[in-house]
């Protein structure tokens, strides 16, 4: 009806679990929630989010075309920024 839903908008993260991101006990979370993504999308998340490996190339080692790249790490981040909230940054506020 035109109106944002109030409990799907993404939530303010803390300056103090911002500084903590490269703890041990995060990269574990971080790990527990791209184990949560389809196949596919972890693959595309770890080489073109952590490695920073050129889309060109990602594609043609998944075999995906560059559109479809771009489709999977926006749902991707979505869905990590979800399960970030539940199991990070929302018990550290």
């Amino acid at each position: 009806k035109g109106h944002w839903i109030e409990n799907k908008s993404s939530n303010d993260w803390n300056a103090d679990a911002l500084a903590e991101i490269e703890s041990d006990e995060f990269m574990m979370i971080l790990e527990k929630c791209l184990g949560h993504l389809p196949e596919t999308w972890r693959s595309v998340v770890s080489l073109k989010l952590l490695e920073d490996q050129k889309t060109d190339l990602i594609c043609k080692e998944l075999d995906i075309t560059p559109s479809n790249l771009w489709v999977i790490i926006h749902r991707a981040k979505l869905k990590l920024r979800d399960c970030l909230e539940k199991n990070w940054f929302l018990d550290n506020v």
